[in-house]
């Protein structure tokens, strides 16, 4: 080849081909040029190197053999060599192709690049390997097209690219597309794709279960609205550009239901939820993904709930829920109704809160073992209102498990029967009561008489039924109406209702028939007693339609044992006594025995008796002294009732304060010997301020009155101060334990100064552990324990364990009816603090008390 230059100046380039020509003997006589202007030639090859350099793909060249005859720098980048050079001329199927994609070698006439090429056809690979330069391989996808010269195969051109990049992102995608096909088919949810024409894309296996299908193959492709969609819930047709689910993602917006059905292959329909997603492409909405769950039990369990919560809230019973911790976790609206309680003021805390305080711990351990025994309790039960009301309810508890057996919830269901339980109480006032008068009536008078009887069996004492009548009734009853004789009965009722203890009994029994029942009576003349005050009481006139009537009732009193042994034969001894004051003229009473009838008349008159010798002052105070044993000094006198009878003369207290116990005249008498003895106390300050005075009180005063008052008003009017008077109260034991309100007493009056004694201590029922809190100073040992002292060991015994015991609780001890010197020299070796008795004096008027006391001090 060579070039000049052309003469419009332009180089140009021709390639000479030399041809010698020779003469007969071979040589060369002269020589041809033949020449061709290549300057085209030349620029057409520049254009393809330049396009060779330029292309994003690698290329290279080979001949037959396969040996490299070119190659652009994007091959050599790609294959990572530097230099054309290292690869020009070399077998590229050596260096290039040598192994398959596993590592295994591939021969040289196993190279698909060469076959092809000598066979004279194109090939494309698209997942062969090459080989670079630094011993790397990567995947390739190539285009070998063979190279033709005259018809003839020359060789061949590769075109090939690193699709190394693209693999990984390809098996990205098919590890996702793996991994959703997987997620999709083993989601417990259908899933199914529609094209923007509704067709079937694809489905899982957990909607065609829930649709009823097969195999995908019999939605894939199909409309699927017409298919499963066709119906509303209501059954009226679902058009498909009416469908919710078609028409949100042609709109392109997502769409959400959970009131809506699909339908299956055998045409049967099913609750759903479900969810409808656009399907976007570069942007554009190419179709819907749906997924969607059968919901048939949920709506069956939510209309149950819906339907329990109906009956939950409409029941007239009320509910209360718990959990298994018994904290309430739910109430409807009866138990606030029933309560007062609102759920916000119980929900969360124990049932308890509602407990009534009526019922004992013992009956709560019962409900719950019965529970945990048989899983439900049913019963009667009081529970408070919010208000403080009690009220009593039926109720019925059960104990909820879940499937492996733990308790979960505990339910009660209640009833407030307080209705009921007034109607059984009516009636049982009906059954058992008069209805004119409230009383009890017949039934419930034999039914309460026999149970008085019973009792009176077991613990051997006596019971008196009185029986009335009212005098004259029928001429009332004719002359004013029965209305009235109506209204009169009403009236003798409460009288008679308001004459007797709150635990005897009044009855009707019909007419103008009444009866009484006295239960545990000490004495057949209680029995008089009562009759007195009731004929004492109807003196009164009763006023009837602003007309005063009088009317008396005739008593008839039989006693058990002694009158009879049975409720019937009682009965009849009482009405036959009640006829005998009728005899006697009405207006009286009657014992079903003279004896006792007499009695009764004696003990009345000695009431009468005792009320006038109170107005006529006709009791005096008598003293004995008590002398302290170490010093044979008087410590003290105690005050002794005595009664100055005009005709019988001095009577002892053992006559006649029973009846005024009984009577009610004890608080009289009891106050007039109080302020005696405060005001011999009060005369004894001056001379003898050492000198205590004791007096004994009934427990009725101590029980029942203002002693405390009564003593602190005695004091002002003497003109004393707390602490001032040298006052001494002795009460029994029984009086001392009876209630809280006595011991109350006894601090109030110690708080005044007044010292409390015990007396006759030994022959009640004492209980040390009341003892040690009360305000006692001393102990006041019978005079039954010390009568055959120190001759019986065991009365010395018992004496001798009280003075221990009154030391070592720092009480004084005084022995009443000491009468021997063998006595005191025993009392005064157990260190007896005080005596008292015959042996120093027996209870002596006023004057010869004051004479003693003198004495006693001038010897002093």
């Amino acid at each position: 080849e060579y070039s000049h230059a052309a003469p419009d100046g332009k180089e140009r380039f021709f390639q000479a081909r030399l041809v010698p020509e020779f003469d007969a003997q071979g040589h060369v006589e002269a020589v041809i040029v033949v020449s061709r202007d290549i300057t085209a030639l030349r620029e057409a090859r520049a254009r393809v190197r330049m396009i060779l350099d330029s292309v994003g793909e690698g290329v290279y060249g080979m001949d037959v053999d396969g040996n490299c005859t070119f190659l652009n720098p994007e091959a050599l980048r790609l294959l990572r060599y530097t230099d054309a050079h290292d690869l020009l001329g070399k077998n590229l199927h050596a260096i290039l192709h040598h192994s398959h994609a596993d590592g295994t070698p591939l021969p040289d006439g196993e190279c698909r690049i060469q076959r092809a090429f000598r066979e004279g056809r194109d090939y494309v690979v698209d997942d062969e390997v090459f080989w670079r330069g630094d011993g790397t391989s990567f995947a390739v996808s190539y285009h070998s097209r063979p190279i033709l010269k005259n018809r003839k195969i020359a060789g061949a051109v590769v075109t090939f690219t690193d699709i190394t990049e693209r693999r990984a992102i390809e098996e990205a995608l098919r590890q996702s597309e793996e991994r959703f096909r997987l997620l999709i088919e083993s989601v417990a949810e259908g899933v199914f794709g529609v094209d923007k024409r509704g067709n079937c894309i694809f489905i899982n296996p957990a909607g065609l279960h829930l649709l009823g299908y097969d195999t995908a193959g019999e939605l894939i492709g199909k409309p699927i609205h017409a298919l499963i969609h066709h119906a509303m819930p209501d059954g009226t047709t679902c058009r498909e550009d009416h469908c919710p689910m078609v028409q949100a993602f042609l709109e392109d917006k997502d769409f959400y239901s959970d009131n809506d059905r699909l339908w299956r292959r055998d045409n049967s329909s099913f609750d759903v939820e479900y969810r409808s997603h656009p399907i976007r492409r570069n942007g554009t909405v190419v179709g819907s993904v749906t997924t969607f769950v059968d919901i048939s039990e949920r709506k069956r369990t939510e209309r149950q709930l819906r339907q329990a919560a109906t009956v939950f809230d409409g029941t007239i019973e009320a509910i209360l829920i718990t959990d298994a911790n018994r904290n309430i976790v739910a109430v409807n609206r009866a138990y606030t109704t029933i309560t007062g309680f609102t759920a916000e003021e119980v929900v969360g805390k124990n049932p308890r809160l509602q407990k009534s305080g009526q019922h004992d711990a013992a009956f709560y351990q019962s409900l719950w073992e019965t529970l945990e025994r048989d899983g439900q309790w049913q019963g009667e039960i009081w529970n408070r209102r919010k208000n403080g009301e009690m009220f009593p309810a039926w109720e019925n508890i059960s104990v909820v498990k879940d499937d492996q057996g733990h308790i979960t919830n505990y339910v009660a269901v209640l009833s407030d029967i307080s209705l009921i339980k007034k109607a059984e109480e009516q009636l049982r006032q009906l059954a058992h009561h008069d209805a004119l008068t409230g009383l009890p009536n017949r039934l419930a008078f034999a039914a309460t008489l026999e149970q008085a009887l019973q009792r009176a069996k077991r613990h051997t004492h006596k019971v008196a039924l009185l029986f009335l009548d009212l005098d004259h009734f029928k001429r009332i009853n004719d002359t004013l109406g029965h209305i009235a004789g109506d209204k009169l009965l009403q009236v003798v009722g409460a009288r008679l209702k308001r004459c007797v203890r709150a635990e005897d009994s009044v009855a009707r029994l019909g007419g103008d028939e009444f009866t009484i029942i006295l239960d545990d009576i000490a004495h057949p003349e209680d029995a008089a007693i009562l009759a007195n005050k009731i004929l004492e009481a109807f003196r009164k006139p009763i006023t009837i339609d602003d007309r005063e009537v009088v009317t008396s009732p005739s008593i008839g009193i039989s006693i058990f044992p002694d009158d009879a042994g049975t409720a019937d034969d009682l009965a009849k001894t009482a009405d036959a006594a009640m006829y005998q004051a009728k005899d006697r003229g009405r207006h009286t009473y009657e014992f079903y025995t003279k004896e006792l009838t007499s009695r009764a008349l004696e003990h009345l008159a000695l009431e009468n008796a005792l009320r006038q010798a109170l107005a006529k002052k006709q009791f005096v105070l008598h003293y004995q002294p008590f002398l302290d044993i170490k010093t044979g000094k008087i410590a003290g006198v105690e005050a002794l009732l005595r009664w100055q009878h005009p005709e019988r003369g001095l009577v002892n207290p053992d006559m006649f304060l029973s009846v005024a116990e009984e009577t009610g005249l004890i608080d009289p008498i009891g106050d007039w010997v109080l302020h005696e003895a405060c005001a011999q106390a009060a005369a004894w300050r001056a001379g003898q301020p050492h000198l205590r005075v004791a007096i004994n009180l009934s427990g009725r005063q101590i029980l029942d009155g203002d002693l405390a008052g009564t003593v602190q008003a005695t004091m002002k009017e003497l003109g004393l101060c707390p602490g001032e008077l040298r006052l001494e109260i002795e009460i029994t034991e029984r009086t001392l334990y009876t209630t809280e309100r006595s011991v109350e007493t006894l601090r109030q009056l110690r708080a005044l100064g007044v010292h409390i004694a015990i007396d006759d201590f030994g022959t009640g029922y004492s209980s040390l552990s009341q003892l040690k809190r009360l305000p006692v100073d001393t102990l006041k040992i019978d005079r039954s324990l010390m009568q055959d002292v120190p001759e019986n060991p065991g009365d010395r015994a018992i004496a001798a364990a009280i003075i221990s015991l009154g030391h070592t609780m720092d009480l004084r001890v005084v022995a009443e009816g000491v009468e021997t010197r063998a006595q005191l020299d025993f009392l005064e070796a157990q260190g007896c603090d005080e005596a008292q008795g015959f042996l120093f004096s027996k209870p002596v008027d006023q004057e010869q008390i004051r004479r003693l006391v003198e004495r006693d001090a001038v010897m002093a």
